[in-house]
């Protein structure tokens, strides 16, 4: 009864082994990824430089070259793997927060004078806590008066 087991779940054969055929062709791919990488770092490396090399009177020079390379590192890094699955967490991060139902404005002020009560309540115990194990510590070692 062997491969009983493998029929009952529905698989024929085992799975192959990995090749490198695959590999060998998505090298260009991973040399690219790492090209475009290096140009974001270049460029806000360029556009900090060139915020710290123009002096004070030219401080529309240094704003433009920082803003300038902050938006060419953004649209170059959108292009790598690891933008692209950032934009697109951010826009499954942005439909969540549209499903979200927000508290109205009276409830959320209800809540928070809520939260400051029971923290100064919860304040107030701890520090008689305090005080009391203090002073059950002084008369048991004598200190005080």
């Amino acid at each position: 009864s062997s491969g009983l087991q493998n029929r009952r779940l529905g698989v024929r054969f085992p799975p192959g082994l990995p090749s490198l055929v695959g590999k060998i062709g998505n090298l260009g791919l991973a040399v690219q990824e790492r090209i475009k990488q290096i140009m974001v770092v270049v460029a806000l490396s360029a556009g900090f430089g060139g915020f710290f090399y123009f002096t004070d009177s030219q401080k529309l020079y240094a704003y433009g070259s920082l803003v300038a390379a902050i938006v060419a590192a953004v649209v170059v890094g959108i292009r790598t793997q690891p933008g692209a699955q950032l934009w697109h967490f951010l826009r499954e991060a942005r439909t969540e927060v549209r499903k979200v139902v927000w508290p109205a404005r009276k409830e959320t002020t209800q809540m928070t004078f809520f939260v400051f009560v029971i923290t100064v309540i919860a304040g107030l115990v701890l520090w008689l806590f305090d005080m009391m194990s203090s002073a059950a510590i002084e008369q048991l070692l004598g200190i005080g008066a």
